[in-house]
């Protein structure tokens, strides 16, 4: 089943979008936007590391990787392989921070901590001009 040519895919959390090929999985699309979407197995379905989780829109049917991968909880909650996946109508997708890189979980995970600056080393004051 092909998807339908210009379907939109927001990917949330994330503020950016893409337009789809036809036939094109969310893994693709997700890269030519700037994500970096972790695929260990290269596109085949078999690690699961590329769960993205569908908000709006519909996408092409479960395939047989997804359903060894997801549990069945995790298919009704939405959750797909962005490998397998194709868009058939525009589409939101969240893709957690778990299936971004590290790189990029990096910017979106973390604790900011604030930090006095009070080193323990300071220049010392400039000698006098007048001596």
């Amino acid at each position: 089943m092909e998807s339908e040519p210009g379907c939109l895919i927001e990917f949330e959390a994330s503020g950016r979008d893409v337009v789809s090929s036809p036939g094109e999985p969310l893994l693709d699309a997700a890269r030519r936007a700037g994500l970096e979407i972790t695929s260990l197995c290269g596109g085949k379905g078999a690690c699961g590391r590329c769960r993205v989780r569908l908000a709006a829109g519909q996408l092409s049917p479960v395939t047989p990787e997804e359903t060894q991968a997801l549990d069945a909880q995790s298919l009704a909650d939405g959750f797909r392989l962005a490998c397998q996946s194709r868009p058939l109508t525009d589409c939101r997708v969240l893709v957690p921070a778990q299936s971004l890189s590290a790189e990029r979980r990096a910017q979106v995970e973390g604790l900011e901590k604030m930090v006095d600056s009070d080193p323990p080393v300071r220049a010392s004051p400039e000698p006098n001009a007048s001596t």
